[in-house]
């Protein structure tokens, strides 16, 4: 690591690396507000965790425990500052296109290291995804730091970060899978190695929780996964739409398979099979969410840059052919994030506001999952019984009871519930617990509306209507 520090400040090259950063950190200077998004709970189970709650145990949270440590470190330290944990996604990605840029520049050279920069940080979904805190940066952070260390054979070491990552996001298991596969067949002692650095990180933290938590601890980071109930979107879509808009980064994977095809290559054969088997996990998962494909972007953009390299030279006119598909491939996708508003939360502020004003602050909320936990965290309010997690799934799949919920928001005197709807000119969808009809009757039959309040979105020309209502309750 020390001659990676040196490294960067001594060679030149690294300059280019270093303005490449400036630029992307500019287009991102306005993904800094307030959202609809999964980010709200990690930050309010991170507070729960600073202040000495066990997640499983204490609270419901279906995922490995890194990133909500993580985030209970940065407020043990800075207490609740939006910026600083907002700005995670951010650093983590900084750091994955640094390995990317160091991986390139060592096993091909510069123009290919820069290439596979700019289809990492610009295709459009990087840049979407690193706006949002959701644990997929940091898991992406730990794989491509795994892989740089395992194409320097630091087996060991690669597997440790593997274990990390693998404890922040399990859809990453898929790549130390693959990994030990082709080591067992390829070299005994250093399949042994990636599997002791990675069994000493995985092993140790899962052993851990279940001591702590016990059964729930299984229950909810892996039975609920499987328990989910399949959502009606087709997962080809998600796919399709998937490659649609990061065409360029799908494209120059594609002719490296065309190459590795037809000539034979086996450059970073590794990688090519990783992101092979990980299409393949996308397609036989249940359910399908855009961000879960984040963590093969390195690989592609690694493996698209070497197709390109390879492309360009051929002759100078190919190569300006290459920039300008790169340039134009950036371009519009900076426009096309610059435009993604759907997340926006524009009224947070005059939501807390009306909670503040008409709440004392031993009084609690609940509802929604996308925006509950930071209209909690922002008015300094308790989320009820600190169910941080209100996502409908929980529900869905029977890993959590809903009719017991709704009893503990009654015994516990929940002050406001929020509902979260999107009205189209045809019809209106409920998110979040209230997506449940039982729920929904429970909130609209035994609360009444306090306040609501609507912003306008536009999408493909068709006016859609963001509406939060502020049920209040006195039970």
């Amino acid at each position: 690591m020390k001659s990676i520090i040196k490294n960067i400040i001594k060679n030149k090259r690294y300059l280019i690396f270093f303005l490449i950063i400036v630029l992307y950190i500019i287009i991102k200077v306005n993904s800094f507000n307030y959202s609809y998004s999964d980010e709200n709970t990690y930050f309010y189970m991170g507070k729960l965790v600073a202040e000495g709650l066990t997640p499983y145990k204490d609270f419901f949270f279906s995922h490995p425990p890194l990133q909500v440590y993580l985030f209970a470190l940065l407020i043990k330290i800075f207490g609740f500052n939006f910026l600083i944990l907002k700005l995670t996604p951010l650093i983590f990605t900084v750091v994955s296109a640094l390995f990317i840029y160091i991986i390139v520049c060592q096993k091909i050279g510069l123009r290919e290291a820069i290439l596979a920069l700019l289809l990492f940080l610009f295709s459009y979904d990087s840049l979407r995804f690193s706006s949002y805190a959701v644990g997929v940066n940091l898991t992406t952070m730990f794989v491509v730091i795994g892989i740089y260390f395992l194409l320097n054979k630091k087996y060991f070491l690669s597997g440790i970060i593997y274990g990390a990552a693998a404890v922040s996001g399990l859809y990453s298991l898929v790549f130390p899978v693959v990994v030990l596969i082709i080591l067992f067949l390829k070299n005994r002692k250093n399949f042994l190695r990636f599997l002791i650095g990675f069994g000493i990180v995985f092993l140790t933290v899962n052993s851990i929780f279940t001591a702590v938590a016990g059964r729930d601890y299984i229950k909810e980071v892996y039975e609920y996964h499987l328990a989910k109930p399949s959502e009606e979107s087709n997962k080809f879509q998600v796919l399709g739409r998937l490659v649609r808009v990061n065409l360029l980064l799908f494209a120059s994977f594609f002719v490296y398979l065309f190459r590795r095809i037809l000539f034979k290559n086996k450059k970073f054969s590794i990688l090519s099979f990783t992101v092979i088997a990980y299409l393949l996990f996308l397609v036989l998962l249940q359910n399908i969410f855009g961000f879960y494909s984040m963590v093969m972007f390195p690989f592609l953009a690694i493996l698209g840059s070497c197709s390109l390299g390879w492309i360009v030279r051929k002759n100078k006119v190919v190569l300006g052919i290459v920039l300008l598909l790169v340039i134009s491939s950036a371009a519009w996708s900076i426009n096309k994030y610059d435009g993604y508003d759907f997340q926006d939360f524009k009224n947070a502020d005059g939501v807390v506001g009306f909670i503040k004003s008409n709440s004392k602050e031993s009084d609690t909320i609940y509802g929604d999952d996308s925006i509950t936990t930071i209209l909690a965290l922002l008015s300094d309010r308790r989320v009820t019984a600190d169910f941080a997690d209100s996502n409908n799934l929980i529900f869905r799949s029977g890993v959590v009871d809903l009719d017991e919920t709704i009893q503990t928001l009654r015994a516990e005197k929940v002050k406001f519930i929020i509902i979260y709807k999107l009205k189209t000119p045809t019809r209106t969808g409920r998110f979040g617990p209230a997506f449940i009809d039982e729920f929904y009757e429970f909130v609209v039959s035994e609360c009444s509306v306090a306040k609501e309040f609507k912003e306008e979105w536009v999408n493909e020309g068709v006016v859609y209507e963001k509406v939060v209502e502020v049920y209040g309750c006195e039970f």
